[in-house]
């Protein structure tokens, strides 16, 4: 998967695929082991290309654990 430029992969601490069957949800700690005083958007949806569709989440999340 593909994020935008500048941005790295933290502790990956989620995947799941999405009912429709042509996305992928991701859930990443803000680019490090936690999302604490991050701007950063931790909820990821990729196209099954590895192309980013949408994120969200900055402000939201402190240690993102999983999709439930």
């Amino acid at each position: 998967a593909r994020l935008p430029d500048g941005r790295a992969w933290g502790a990956v601490t989620g995947v799941f695929p999405d009912p429709d069957g042509e996305h992928l949800w991701v859930l990443d700690r803000c680019g490090a082991n936690s999302c604490l005083d991050s701007d950063l958007d931790p909820v990821f949806r990729f196209d099954l290309d590895g192309n980013l569709v949408t994120s969200f989440g900055a402000g939201l999340f402190a240690w993102p654990h999983g999709f439930y």
